[in-house]
Parts: C-alpha cells; sequence; structure tokens
C-alpha cells in the first residue's frame, strides 16, 4: 500500500500570524480565567461554609438560630428546645477529643433524622443542640415533642467498640408574646437549664414564668437581709476505704430562709450570685471552718482530721485574700496541714487567675483540691500546671457505675489517672454497698455521700468525732482512722 504525505501549508503572511498568535493569547486568558473564576467560587464557598456550618456536625451555627429567633419575636409564636449532652466534658476527658467529636455528631445526626418538616436544628454553645420548631404554640406540645426527641436520644452509643450511655436533658421554652427580646430568651434557656441540672441527668424541663424574677427577686431580698444571721456551715463526713474510717469532713454552706426552709447547693449558690454575696458569704464560711477545724485539732489531735472547703473563684481573685487567709489561720491558731481549699471545675474561670491565689495557700501549707473533677471546663488542664493533693469525683458519676460498663470504666481511669499522680481522691454521692465495693476494688481512697449520713451540723459531727466511729447505711460502726494524706 502506498502512503502518500499530504504538504502541511504555511502560512508566511505577517499580518496573519500576527491574528493567529492574538487569538491564540485570548483563548488562553479566557480559560486561565474561567479556571480562576471556578477556583475562586469553590474558596468562596468553602468560606460561606466555615462562617454558617459547624463543621463537627454539619448543623448550621448558632448564629442562625438566634437570627431565626430574633426575627420570630414579637409575631408568631414558636417553640424552642435546647438539647444538651450530660457529661460532655468527661467523655473529652476520659476519650479524647476525637471521641466527643464523633459522639456530637452522631447526636447531630439522629436529632435531623427525628426532625419534622419545618423545624430548624442548629448547634447551640458547647455540647448544646437547638430545635425551633414554629408549629408549636403552647408549652405542653413543647414537653410533649421534647419528650418525643429525648427517648429515642437516652441510649447506648457504640464508639470504636466502646458503649456509651449517653442522656440528654432538655430545655422547652415557648417564644410567645412575653419575650421582648432576644436576651430574655436566652435567659429562659439558662433557667430552664439549671432547672434540669438540679433534677439530674436525662430531666426536661419547660421554663415557666415563675421562673423569673418575683420569687428569685423576694429570695434575694431576704438574704441580703439575713445571711448575718442565718448563714451556716454543715459537715459531711469523709471516709476511707475500704475500712470506712473518719478521714475527715467537707464544709458545706448552709442558709435558713425563715418560713421558706433551708437552702444548699446550686440552690443557694444561684441566690448567692444574685444578690451579689458570694464573696461574702465565702467569707464567712471559710472563717467558720478555720475556727471549727482548729478546735477539733485540738481537742482530738489524733485524729488528723482534714477539713476541706469549696472556695469560689470571687474570693480567691481578691487581692487582699492571700494576707486576710494568713491572719485568719494565724488568729485561728489552725493547723494549715488540717485544711484543704478546693477549686471547682464547674466554674468557668480563667486556669491561671483561679491558681495563683492558691500559690499562697500551699505556701501556707494548706492542701489544695479539684472539686467535680472531669465535668469541668479544663479539669487536665488544672492537672497539667498546677500541683493538687486532692481531687473530688462529681456524685452522678456512681449513678449507674454498678450496673454500666460504660460508666465503671469512666470511673476507673479517672481513679487511675489520680493514683498515678499521687494525688487523693473523693468519691461523692456514694449511696450504698455495692457503690462502696466498687470503688473499694478499683483502689478509691475516699468517699462520702448518704450512706455515711450526709452533712450534719456542728453538734451532730462533734459526736461522731468524739466517738471516732462512723455508722454506715446498714448500721455498721466504724473506727475512725485517717485517710487523707497530711502535708
Amino acid at each position: 500500500m502506498t502512503v502518500t504525505a499530504t504538504p502541511i501549508a504555511v502560512i508566511t503572511d505577517p499580518h496573519a500570524v500576527a491574528v493567529l498568535v492574538a487569538m491564540a493569547v485570548a483563548i488562553t486568558a479566557l480559560v486561565v480565567a474561567a479556571v480562576v473564576n471556578r477556583r475562586a467560587s469553590a474558596v468562596q464557598g468553602r468560606l460561606h461554609r466555615l462562617d454558617t456550618i459547624d463543621l463537627v456536625t454539619g448543623l448550621p451555627l448558632p448564629a442562625f438560630a438566634r437570627d431565626e429567633l430574633a426575627g420570630r419575636i414579637g409575631g408568631q409564636w414558636c417553640a424552642l428546645l435546647i438539647f444538651e449532652l450530660d457529661r460532655f466534658a468527661m467523655v473529652n476527658e476520659v476519650y479524647g477529643q476525637d471521641v466527643g467529636d464523633r459522639l456530637l455528631a452522631s447526636l447531630a445526626t439522629q436529632l435531623r433524622g427525628l426532625c419534622h418538616s419545618g423545624e430548624t436544628l442548629t448547634r447551640w454553645d458547647g455540647p448544646r443542640f437547638a430545635l425551633l420548631s414554629p408549629g408549636i404554640t403552647t408549652r405542653d406540645a413543647g414537653e410533649r415533642r421534647a419528650d418525643e426527641l429525648r427517648a429515642p436520644l437516652n441510649a447506648k452509643v457504640t464508639i470504636d467498640h466502646d458503649a456509651l450511655r449517653v442522656t440528654v436533658s432538655v430545655a422547652v421554652v415557648l417564644v410567645d408574646s412575653s419575650f421582648t427580646d432576644l436576651a430574655g430568651v436566652v435567659a429562659a434557656i439558662d433557667l430552664a437549664l439549671d432547672a434540669a441540672h438540679q433534677e439530674g441527668r436525662g430531666s426536661r424541663v419547660a421554663f415557666r414564668p415563675t421562673m423569673r424574677r418575683p420569687e428569685l427577686d423576694a429570695a434575694v431580698e431576704r438574704l441580703q437581709r439575713s445571711i448575718a444571721g442565718q448563714l451556716f456551715v454543715e459537715y459531711q463526713p469523709i471516709v476511707s476505704l475500704p475500712d470506712l474510717g473518719l478521714a475527715g469532713m467537707r464544709a458545706e454552706p448552709r442558709w435558713e430562709d425563715l418560713g421558706h426552709g433551708i437552702l444548699a447547693g446550686q440552690e443557694l449558690d444561684l441566690l448567692l450570685d444574685k444578690a451579689d454575696l458570694v464573696s461574702e458569704a465565702a467569707e464567712r464560711m471559710v472563717a467558720a471552718t478555720i475556727e471549727q477545724a482548729a478546735k477539733w485539732t485540738k481537742d482530738h489531735p489524733t485524729l488528723e482530721l482534714v477539713v476541706s472547703m469549696a472556695v469560689p473563684s470571687e474570693l480567691l481573685l481578691d487581692p487582699a485574700f492571700p494576707t486576710w487567709l494568713a491572719t485568719l489561720v494565724r488568729d485561728a491558731d489552725a493547723d494549715p496541714a488540717s485544711l484543704c481549699f478546693e477549686v471547682s471545675g464547674r466554674e468557668r474561670t480563667d486556669l491561671h487567675a483561679s491558681w495563683a491565689p492558691l500559690h499562697a495557700v500551699a505556701q501556707l501549707g494548706i492542701h489544695r483540691g479539684l472539686s467535680d473533677f472531669g465535668t469541668a471546663w479544663s479539669s487536665l488542664a488544672y492537672l497539667r500546671r498546677q500541683q493538687v493533693d486532692v481531687i473530688t469525683l462529681p456524685a452522678d458519676l456512681l449513678d449507674d457505675a454498678v450496673e454500666n460498663r460504660t460508666d465503671e470504666n469512666i470511673v476507673r481511669q479517672l481513679l487511675g489517672l489520680a493514683t498515678s499522680l499521687g494525688v487523693s481522691a473523693i468519691a461523692q454521692g456514694v449511696a450504698d454497698k455495692a457503690q462502696e465495693d466498687l470503688l473499694t476494688t478499683m483502689g478509691c481512697d475516699l468517699a462520702m455521700g448518704p450512706r455515711y449520713g450526709g452533712a450534719r451540723g456542728v453538734a451532730d459531727m462533734e459526736a461522731v468525732v468524739q466517738a471516732g466511729r462512723i455508722t454506715v447505711g446498714d448500721g455498721s460502726p466504724r473506727r475512725g482512722r485517717v485517710g487523707i494524706q497530711r502535708r
């Protein structure tokens, strides 16, 4: 077969060459511009997503929900449901942030699948999600909707072969004509969540107008008038394990609201905060506790008891606190080794600011403690950066630890961490022998809770100290002994 070559035409006209070159340049520029524009659009899309979408859950960011709410205030009523993943900080610290992120993503996927048409689901702050339901116009309907969603969420979630028992607390707010701005809605959310926290994990609480100021303001006024005479301290025994000997006490403030009962815990903390009396109340409690600790030390020197107390950051951050404390200890002739000052892991305080004053506390010879360990904003950061003598595990850790393997593992790992660091660990909320036995097998040093009688006044506590015995929930008396390692 013969192949005949076709000659290629060669353009020799300079003008034609110039035209072709110009066309090639123009086409190239158009192609480059198209590519650049396409990439720019992709970048802008990604930036827009970063500005509007939470990358962990794929849900809109809180600003979207707030904008939606702001647009509805004064208009059509709707229900706002806030879902909070309980004990999320503890999961983060025990299993790591990656597991925490996957747990949030899993919960977001479940909620997304349960949403009705027209409802808006977004990320809120922290381990919280917001669901805006415009079709709900009564509080009862909002509560029923919350229960529908909450039931399937309170279950076990398997992540990397670990079965995590998840509980979700829900705050329900009916955004009706009583709200005039977004700040009021956010305040209502906080009040409902506070009430849910007091009821315990997995609770659902709907905001009611009675949660607002009238009753609270009246209680605050009574507190402001009577704090000097009606604030007192009760002491909860701390026992050593496994022999249940008396190791010390934990001081807990109480306020007798005449005609309304005795307030303690979160309820009292809220009132003190609203009345701007946190520091004053703490000063009174610290002074009374140091004086009582000095008396017990002098009257019962062989017991070597350690009295622990939570000190709020408002008092710690007072510039005069170190000098005031040193004078108080000296005047009471108290043994600093008989005292332990705790910082609460639940407080949203700056790490360095909170612990700088406790350096002066340590110089006096007073123990430093971290309470509610594992629930906190930066519990592990405290342990990394500061010397801690005692950590206290939150009471709700033991609720399901006997029957639930995941909760048991969390307790075991936290106790193991304390042991590896040479830190004493106190388990709160021990209610029965099964919990006590579990803690004993884990090597827990110390415990307190209803099984050991709970908090009691000075007279009742004095009787326990004099007898050197603790009567446990099954009625068995035990000899007292030391369980907290003193300086």
